[in-house]
């Protein structure tokens, strides 16, 4: 079985909990957010993206926040997506 292309992860919807759990990180994210607020971000990406769970290396700092900006871009089209039925 092949891998599912990027397009098609990012159609994907989360279910209800991560849903909500990516909207008080949101909510967070407005008023600055910490390295315990980015795990959910972490964790969410590695799941609907299917890859090992990881964490960005700190010790380069644009690349590790360019990386973490594309993953909240790529959650935020999934979470516009909705709610799983």
């Amino acid at each position: 079985m092949g891998l599912r292309s990027y397009k098609a992860l990012l159609r994907q919807q989360m279910n209800e909990e991560d849903y909500i759990e990516f909207a008080e990180f949101q909510t967070a994210m407005e008023k600055g957010f910490t390295d315990e607020d980015l795990k959910v971000v972490y964790k969410l990406h590695s799941k609907y993206f299917v890859h090992p769970l990881i964490e960005p290396c700190g010790c380069g700092g644009v690349k590790k926040m360019d990386t973490i900006t594309s993953w909240i871009q790529d959650l935020e089209k999934i979470y516009n997506n909705g709610i799983q039925t």
